[in-house]
């Protein structure tokens, strides 16, 4: 499995005392995380910057 981590700093989270990060989906295959990750980076309305990450 992979996820997609999407920080959104400088900005936070309501509610999770300063957190930036969140996870914005779980994954089967590396390819279909790689093509979430990089439509977020690719958006033309700024999300915040996802990147991959493997669960152990």
């Amino acid at each position: 499995m992979y996820k997609v981590i999407v920080d959104i700093a400088p900005r936070t989270i309501a509610g999770t005392n300063g957190c930036h990060k969140y996870v914005f989906g779980r994954y089967c295959t590396k390819k279909e995380t790689i093509s979430v990750m990089e439509s977020i980076n690719n958006a033309e309305k700024y999300i915040g910057v996802a990147t991959m990450e493997k669960e152990k």
